[in-house]
């Protein structure tokens, strides 16, 4: 086992050995008499683990620790220290003794350390003395584990009593997800006993392919809202939960109140029930006289594919800059980051679907307002390009707004990245779109540096550019590129897309 599954009494008892000590032990300072430290844990070569005792800081080379320093003597420890009566009892020749510190505060909270029955070579101190320091975090996070659990305890006989009887699993983490306490039900639930469990992370329970990011979120976004993540057994069977995650405090530490619940079946009849959804639909649609009731379940059926097309594109968007953000090869970063911007301009047209309880057209200028807040967020441009939304209050059909959409993604895209030299002060971006007849013109323009004297977009081998090309010929239009005090990107083509009415002219961007 590595030091980080094992608990305190096993590092201690391994050090002796390790490090050829005839003393291993962890001290802390004793709450009610400050004066003192008590052995946490304490072991003695061939005795294995001792009772624990408190002994006064005055007079013992302790005292010279708990000022932060690493305190070695590899020689005459009991003679240097003649107060402190277990060195001289002991006739301890060789001291090393190491700070710890609270991992919640950095208070100093103990002595973690060894005793030598004889002298012990300077440089052979100083390299045990290192190695107990590499140890040193493992002790502090056990040690502030034991605080809290003795805290919750002491302190919460009730909730421990009520969260024993509960069916649903509650847990306690610190700020990194270490558990702290874990009821009997979580116990059960999972398969681990309590003593495995807290030597684990919540990290450990997730499932294969679940993101790690659901901690974080149900402790911060998600806040006391319930989630839903795939949690895996000890005996690597998965199981969908629902977990509630809560910001307490014990003690001015804060940690993570977690309640988790197994909605294995719930989900298994929520899929059954989707499934009789399907089988209803068909037989509705075979019966006309039940017309309405039909319309009103292609309606909700509509509405949820919407939702979760939306929802998987965003999470294959998150994919795609989680590996941009692990990816160490610049090309990988740059190919994820554009399939990502490109994906997301695709999801926001199903989130305004969603939101509008609409299917076949969108409100365009909603549309462009949502992508330039996107794009400035994900380029980090915010108040350094002024991206300016002129688009007149139209609605598109879907195919042809999602074409525009993604068109407009890539030329703004394309601006931010190579429109401005370094020096210049102010940026802009314009899109516009106006209709004449039923002839459109979307705009995108730029004050940038415009395009190289020479260049042909016909022997560009980019694959914005492409794309672009591609897209404007989905939806039979034409498009041109000029310079006019920077770049202007003209796109004409013919639509049955009109003014939003009073009644349309709602704002979707919640």
């Amino acid at each position: 086992m590595t030091p980080n599954t094992l608990t305190l009494d096993q590092i201690l008892e391994n050090l002796l050995d390790e490090i050829n000590a005839n003393y291993t032990f962890v001290s802390k300072i004793d709450g009610k008499e400050p004066n003192f430290l008590r052995m946490v844990s304490v072991f003695k070569k061939g005795m294995g683990k001792l009772e624990n005792f408190s002994y006064e800081i005055k007079g013992s080379p302790c005292e010279n620790v708990l000022s932060k320093d690493i305190c070695i003597y590899p020689s005459q420890a009991a003679q240097k220290f003649p107060e402190d009566e277990m060195l001289v009892e002991e006739g301890v020749q060789g001291y090393i003794g190491v700070p710890l510190f609270s991992v919640f505060d950095g208070s100093i909270i103990g002595v973690f350390g060894a005793l030598y029955f004889e002298p012990i070579d300077e440089k052979i101190s100083k390299e045990r003395a290192e190695f107990l320091e590499t140890l040193s975090p493992r002790v502090e996070f056990e040690m502030d584990r034991r605080n809290i659990a003795n805290e919750l305890a002491e302190n919460n006989s009730i909730f421990n009593a009520i969260s024993n009887q509960t069916t649903e699993g509650i847990t306690v983490a610190d700020q990194e997800g270490n558990y702290l306490f874990v009821n009997k039900a979580f116990c059960q639930m999972s398969g681990y006993s309590e003593e495995e469990l807290l030597r684990m992370r919540v990290f450990d329970m997730k499932a294969k392919n679940q993101p790690q990011q659901s901690f974080y979120d149900s402790k911060e976004k998600y806040e006391g809202i319930a989630i839903r993540v795939n949690l895996q057994r000890k005996d690597g069977t998965e199981y969908l939960s629902e977990i509630i995650g809560d910001n307490i405090e014990v003690d001015g530490k804060k940690v993570v109140l977690g309640t988790i619940r197994d909605i294995s079946e719930k989900a298994a009849y929520e899929k059954k029930i989707v499934h009789l959804n399907r089988e209803l639909e068909q037989k509705v649609d075979e019966r006309t006289k039940e017309l309405e009731e039909s319309l009103q379940m292609k309606q909700m059926l509509l509405n949820e594919v919407t939702h979760r097309v939306k929802n998987n594109l965003q999470v294959i968007s998150s994919i795609l800059n989680i590996q941009q953000n692990t990816s160490k090869n610049k090309e990988t970063k740059q190919v994820c980051m554009e399939t990502a911007n490109r994906i997301q301009s695709m999801a926001l047209i199903h989130e305004i679907l969603y939101k509008s309880n609409t299917f076949s057209q969108v409100t365009f200028r909603d549309y462009v307002d949502s992508l330039i807040h996107y794009l400035k967020d994900a380029f980090g441009v915010m108040g350094l390009i002024d991206i300016i939304n002129e688009v007149e209050d139209f609605i598109l059909p879907i195919d042809e707004a999602t074409c525009c959409g993604m068109i407009t993604s890539e030329v703004v895209t394309n601006a931010i990245k190579y429109a401005f030299d370094e020096s210049q002060e102010y940026r802009q971006i314009i899109i516009s779109l106006r209709k004449d007849g039923q002839r459109f013109s979307l705009e995108i323009r730029d004050n940038g540096m415009g395009l190289p004297e020479g260049f042909d977009y016909n022997e560009s081998p980019t694959l914005g550019l492409q794309l672009v090309e591609s897209l404007v010929g989905q939806i039979n239009g034409e498009f041109d590129l000029n310079n006019d005090s920077g770049l202007v990107v003209s796109i004409q083509f013919e639509s049955l897309g009109d003014k939003v009415s009073s009644e349309q002219n709602v704002s979707f961007n919640n």
